[in-house]
């Protein structure tokens, strides 16, 4: 199985370092507002970036906050 964010073999949904950003974000922006999206397919490319180095979580979050 893939990573759904960032490709790398894993055998689980994610990897482990995006499931700890993405866990991170969860906590940032609290449950409700995280049950509230319906496609995440928008945010993986930002959580990639994050992993990457080129944005941090709170970049993540204040994007997500402009989108609401």
């Amino acid at each position: 199985m893939k990573c759904l964010v960032c490709g790398t073999e894993t055998k689980t949904k994610y990897c482990n370092e995006c499931s700890r950003i993405i866990s991170e974000l969860m906590q940032i922006v609290g449950e409700e507002q995280w049950g509230s999206i319906e496609d995440f397919s928008h945010i993986y490319p930002m959580v990639k970036r994050v992993r990457d180095g080129e944005l941090t979580v709170h970049d993540l979050v204040q994007s997500m906050e402009v989108e609401d």
